[in-house]
């Protein structure tokens, strides 16, 4: 289940560079952010590879989701369950193999621990099971969000602005990404900042409207509870 959500940056950025600011309007139909961790979650690209900000659960086949797997490069026998890795990882790819921009093509695909696929946030999400009981998609398709980040700093891709080199656990089908040959192409600075009621600041790579709902992971000992708040507004400057 778990993320990689990799974000934008390389050579047509630099470093005083003014931040972009955000856009916030006001929706009649409130939106989802799906907010993640970045100092817990092994995210990776949402900007980094030209990759959708906007997710649709589709609610796909099981083989629908194995032939998403596959073609990122997380089919059988996939370079996670080798050295340097192998027990104790799995194959995770974006866009995840849950959602209809999956079909896009131009996955990646990262090897992260067991422990972070086997927490159900999308799953629940999905099927409004456990912490999402009478919220989320509830088992209906098409179900659109976004993703957001809190936490940014703590790994690179989940920055606004992003080194996109690639740490040499960002891959496609094929091998290891690359920026020239576009695999970690840069999209330029998207999204913002945005504050929630409760105070958080978090990173919206498909940008927010107030009114829109956040719900965001909260990891204790490797059990999740879900957070509920909305977008209130802008925070200009970078999240802290």
């Amino acid at each position: 289940m778990h993320l990689l959500i990799w974000l934008s940056c390389f050579a047509l950025l630099s470093l005083g560079s003014a931040i972009p600011e955000a856009t916030v309007s006001t929706s009649a139909a409130a939106r989802v952010v799906l907010t993640f961790d970045c100092s817990d979650s092994q995210v990776g690209a949402v900007n980094c590879k030209r990759r959708p900000k906007n997710l649709t659960w589709d609610k796909p086949s099981s083989s629908k989701q194995r032939e998403r797997s596959s073609k990122a490069g997380c089919g059988s026998g996939n370079r996670c369950s080798k050295s340097p890795y192998g027990t104790g990882y799995q194959c995770d790819e974006f866009p995840f193999k849950s959602v209809r921009e999956a079909d896009q093509g131009r996955q990646l695909n990262r090897c992260v621990l067991a422990r972070y696929n086997r927490r159900q946030y999308l799953r629940d999400y999905y099927n409004s099971y456990g912490e999402f009981r009478n919220k989320g998609c509830d088992k209906n398709s098409p179900c659109r969000y976004t993703i957001g980040f809190k936490n940014e700093k703590q790994l690179e891709y989940c920055k606004a602005r992003p080194n996109c080199r690639n740490d040499g656990n960002e891959h496609t089908k094929s091998g290891p990404a690359t920026v020239h040959g576009n695999d970690m192409g840069v999209d330029g600075p998207a999204g913002g900042h945005y504050r929630v009621a409760a105070g958080d600041v978090i990173y919206v790579p498909g940008g927010a409207a107030v009114g829109d709902v956040e719900f965001e992971e909260e990891v204790d000992d490797e059990e999740y509870v879900v957070s509920e708040d909305r977008i209130v507004g802008i925070e200009q400057g970078e999240a802290i």
